[in-house]
């Protein structure tokens, strides 16, 4: 997670975390992480994919999920509650084992980064609720019933944390994770809107612009444009009085 969050531009990889990596290139950072993990550093050029399959991999063969199975239960009946649900949510949250709570924390306050870059890598807190939901709420009996039943449940609750950590995970001395909302690249000056041109409204996510206005061309851009119509538009003449000229010529011999 680090290692995505010291280069903006691998936040904004589309599909982040939706798309596979190469199988041999995640078992291989897995490998070497595992033989030292004290001493394991992610190469600068590694694969984007590749890195968030080796998080997805981690997460999945956890013997016991990031919620253990003994609180799925009443994870699941926090979500699924008709009052009082983001409480029930948050008293959850902080039932989770000390080594499970500070990975749980750190995950969420970083997906909540990815989020604020959906534009780009278009996930949002509902597409990675679907990538993520399955691999950290996981019922004890692994019953296809109960897990086709609770899937609403359980991916609006991904949802609803990767949205709000700030709410549902409070910050204290053993997570101190920074929200990740004022790390977003600074938004560009609008220019002065055209008549009848609507903004493009964005769908809604955490933290970011709900409105995008596209940057006008530059003088430029404008210049360079006018000159290769000013070039077509002489083509087009000297083609047109080649053709004339060719015209008067045969009359002139008949």
């Amino acid at each position: 997670m680090t290692w995505l969050e010291a280069d903006t531009s691998r936040l904004k990889e589309t599909g982040l975390y939706r798309i596979s990596g190469g199988l041999s290139s995640i078992h291989k950072l897995k490998e070497a992480a595992e033989k030292d993990a004290t001493t394991f550093v992610i190469p600068p050029s590694e694969d984007t994919h590749s890195v968030t399959g080796v998080l997805k991999l981690y997460l999945r063969e956890m013997t016991d999920p990031l919620v253990p199975f003994d609180l799925y239960s009443s994870f699941i009946a926090a979500a699924s509650s008709e009052e009082g649900k983001d409480e029930k949510i948050q008293t959850a949250v902080s039932t989770l084992p000390p080594g499970n709570k500070l990975i749980f924390d750190k995950l969420f306050y970083h997906l909540n980064k990815v989020t604020t870059h959906s534009l780009e890598n278009k996930m949002d807190s509902k597409n990675l609720a679907v990538v993520f939901a399955p691999t950290i709420l996981r019922p004890p009996n692994d019953d296809l019933e109960t897990v086709f039943g609770d899937a609403v449940f359980s991916n609006e609750l991904v949802s609803g944390l990767i949205e709000r950590p700030d709410y549902f995970i409070p910050l204290t001395s053993d997570n101190e994770f920074p929200l990740h909302t004022d790390t977003q690249d600074p938004a560009p000056v609008p220019p002065t809107p055209l008549h009848d041109s609507p903004s493009k409204t964005l769908p809604h996510t955490h933290s970011m612009p709900s409105t995008i206005v596209p940057p006008s061309p530059s003088s430029s851009s404008k210049k360079s444009k006018s000159k290769s119509k000013l070039m077509i538009s002489s083509k087009k003449l000297n083609y047109t009085t080649k053709e004339d000229n060719h015209n008067m010529e045969k009359e002139g011999k008949e």
